[in-house]
């Protein structure tokens, strides 16, 4: 793997705990949840796991599933 495809990977990991960390602060702070944060929520409510971790989880198999789909088309 060269550097360059490294620090992208590096780079989306640290955005997608970005945005797990925004959702968590914008629902702890009885904001409301963006689309975004629907389904982890949701999620989160019924594993009994942080909405942070939700969101993390939530982001990485959507993110996975989208790159299988490029893949095949």
């Amino acid at each position: 793997m060269n550097v360059k495809k490294f620090n992208r990977y590096v780079v989306y990991m640290i955005s997608l705990f970005i945005i797990s960390l925004g959702g968590s602060l914008s629902i702890k702070a009885n904001l409301g949840t963006s689309p975004l944060i629907c389904i982890p929520y949701v999620g989160s409510l019924i594993a009994n796991l942080s909405v942070g971790t939700a969101c993390f989880i939530f982001n990485i198999f959507d993110c996975s599933s989208g790159y299988s789909f490029a893949k095949r088309f």
